[in-house]
């Protein structure tokens, strides 16, 4: 069985000039099942913090309570299961210009 973990990037950057930075992911963990005919299918059981956990290391953006972060950090403002497997992520990066 493998695991597969697929990133999509939705918004990336600044709505306008002087604004802060905005990202958002939707984040699908998957299976392949080899039981008969090999298929892909949503991976169960992921709940949002573990999703978070993984989203956090592969889109690179860090929960305002994290300690040994700066002030260029990315910084999550909304997590959403929208379906089995499936996550969408909200982040903001500060504008410090």
């Amino acid at each position: 069985m493998k695991q597969f973990i697929k990133i999509e990037t939705l918004r990336s950057g600044q709505p306008k000039p002087y604004a802060d930075s905005e990202y958002e992911y939707l984040v699908t963990f998957t299976i392949e099942r080899q039981h008969g005919k090999m298929e892909i299918i949503p991976q169960t059981g992921i709940d949002i913090k573990r999703a978070i956990e993984v989203a956090k290391i592969l889109c690179k953006f860090s929960e305002r309570n994290d300690e040994g972060t700066n002030w260029a950090s990315c910084f999550l403002n909304q997590s959403k299961k929208e379906s089995e497997g499936v996550f969408r992520f909200n982040c903001t990066a500060e504008y410090t210009g």
